[in-house]
């Protein structure tokens, strides 16, 4: 359940190359942070560009950015950057290890010796990219040294010798796992530990020392400083995962460990004890999510739009303006509409003794308390709900209206969060029909987001959950994501008034294993968003006492305001629910 897919896979940093990486690359604020030497830990979901921000400290990228900012970030990375992809061919090559039902001291060595093989590997690459950029020629001692410490012979004097005798080597071990199945249990020890197969019980992180130590002897380069850079870690095998956490608190002078996780993974202990690695002081923790909207946020989408506005030739200083904008009411006329329309919002101001057509000369401080509060509640409130008589049942609109509130760069900028990837999919779009029919109409805005939800939707349908209709064998994520959804649409839109309707949820320590496993992948999948605490509390083991909202771009499906709202209780959640659906809280 840690892993999670995401829409828009063809925007997938993982499949370019980095000069493709930088061609359109767009630094952003995490960019900055990630870039300074230190250790860094980046955590986020799928598709929130967690990939692309660790493919770009590599010396190939930096080289290849067009961007006006990159001389100052070429300056500014000290460090020689080693990407490390946690490749899914040889994650599967670990899930078949573990499937023979070997011995599991024989399962860890071989799972170990598959990572830390295919780091070695990246290492020689970028060793050799480093070497070429400074017209350095690698000496027979240097080759040497590296193939005795990596336990690597090269069949000739070379570097791309060494890096071949790498590469073979990760094809190998799959075939000791096929061969040592069929053996007798005695003789699996026996094999593995022979001569040949040593390199199995390298430690990864002394054999990253000893070759830095190396390079660094051998070689006066532009920096010593080494940045390994761990992509997608909740694929790692847990033992790896926890030796470079273990990591962060002391290590070589010259290297600097920058990891990637997505933000719930069963099998962590970030902190074990007061000898831990702590946040803030021995690596910074990096969020790509934000819990309430965040300027940064629209500052980046901006950018990026004005960057691919650009790739096609269309060079706009303000990038908003290929947006038709929605009328916007002022609050006084929120405040008269659902005074008239709206028995409950009536109550509510006339209980607090406040006259709809005198919100404008409220005192500050209840403009503050009131109005600040309530404007975004009523900007959805009045699009969705029906003029309602005292006494009549409160009704949904048909909604042809809806696209004024969800549309708009600002709102477009905020439902899509900042994730790269959803801003790529439905940017790309939007630029396709600016350039057939010039400015974007408001209808057309909305269109697209609810085609991205409707794929996001089917997305995690293809995501097991243990919660469905007793009428029904089985039904996916987007399943539960629903009853949370419909929940807070009752308490922000159809319920009477309230100025603190709910829209976010807290886990209870009741809730089953299997529940917080099934939202643990929504979390991974980005289609709920941790309200966090502390910044212990982002590396999620489970789920318990944890706050959450749903995406923003789910926000039109449920007609939610994009603000971040009220706690409620899970159980209270789907307690409500359960009144409209035959509820299986297991399958």
């Amino acid at each position: 359940m840690n892993t999670a897919p995401s829409i828009y896979e063809s925007f997938n940093a993982k499949n370019l190359e980095p000069e493709q990486v930088a061609k359109s690359f767009v630094p952003s604020e995490n960019f900055q942070k990630l870039a300074r030497r230190r250790h860094s830990v980046i955590v986020g979901p799928r598709g929130s560009g967690k990939t692309t921000l660790l493919k770009m400290l590599q010396a190939e990228a930096l080289t290849a950015w067009p961007h006006p900012e990159a001389q100052k970030y070429r300056e500014l990375v000290d460090f020689n950057g080693v990407f490390i992809p946690t490749d899914r061919v040889w994650k599967e090559q670990i899930d078949a290890i573990l499937d023979y039902k070997l011995p599991r001291e024989a399962c860890e060595d071989l799972a170990i010796g598959t990572f830390t093989t295919h780091a070695l590997h990246k290492f020689a690459c970028a060793i050799d990219f480093v070497l070429i950029q400074n017209s350095v020629t690698p000496t027979e001692e240097f080759i040497d040294a590296l193939s005795k410490a990596w336990k690597t012979p090269a069949k000739s004097i070379s570097l791309q010798s060494l890096i071949s005798s790498l590469s073979i080597r990760k094809s190998d071990i799959p075939l000791f796992a096929n061969k040592i199945k069929r053996m007798d249990k005695e003789k699996i020890s026996e094999y593995l530990l022979s001569d040949e197969r040593e390199y199995l019980y390298l430690d990864l992180i002394q054999a990253i020392h000893a070759g830095i130590d190396i390079v660094n002897n051998h070689f006066d380069l532009r920096t010593q400083n080494w940045a390994f850079l761990f992509d997608e870690l909740e694929l790692a095998p847990p033992t790896i995962l926890q030796k470079l956490i273990d990591a962060l608190r002391g290590s070589h002078e010259n290297l600097i460990l920058k990891l990637s996780l997505a933000p719930f993974g069963q099998e962590r202990n970030i902190i074990k004890d007061v000898f831990s690695a702590m946040p803030g002081n021995d690596y910074e923790t990096i969020l790509l999510w934000n819990a309430r909207k965040n300027s940064n946020n629209r500052k980046f989408s901006r950018s990026l739009l004005k960057s691919m506005l650009k790739e096609r030739g269309i060079d706009l200083e303000d990038p908003d303006s290929i947006f038709r904008k929605p009328p916007l009411k002022l609050h006084a006329a929120l405040f008269q509409e659902a005074y008239k329309n709206d028995p409950s919002f009536r109550h509510y101001l006339n209980k607090r003794n406040i006259d709809p057509e005198s919100i404008e000369k409220l005192a500050s401080k209840d403009k503050d308390k009131i109005v600040r509060k309530v404007s975004p509640i009523l900007r959805i409130r009045n699009h969705a709900r029906r003029p309602q008589n005292e006494g009549d049942k409160p009704a949904l609109k048909s909604l042809k209206s809806l696209h004024y509130y969800y549309s708009g760069p600002d709102s477009l900028y905020d439902i899509l969060e900042g994730n790269p990837r959803f801003l790529i999919g439905v940017m790309t779009a939007l630029i396709d029909e600016y350039e057939e029919n010039g400015k974007i109409k408001t209808e057309k805005q909305l269109q697209e987001i609810n085609l991205a939800i409707e794929r996001f939707s089917s997305l995690l349908r293809t995501i097991p959950s243990p919660i469905h209709e007793t009428k029904r064998k089985s039904q996916g994520l987007d399943f539960t994501i629903s009853l949370i959804g419909n929940f807070f649409k009752k308490s922000v839109i159809l319920d009477d008034f309230k100025d603190q309707p709910f829209g976010s949820f807290v886990v209870d320590k009741s809730t089953s294993r299997e529940i917080q496993e099934s939202l643990g992948a929504a979390l991974n999948a980005g289609a709920i968003v941790h309200v966090y605490g502390d910044s212990t509390d982002v590396f999620l083991g489970n789920l318990e006492n944890q706050r959450f909202r749903l995406s923003y771009l789910l926000a039109p499906k449920y007609f939610l305001p994009l603000t971040l709202l009220k706690e409620v209780t899970l159980r209270k959640i789907f307690e409500a629910e359960s009144q409209n659906y035959e509820l299986s809280l297991f399958e």
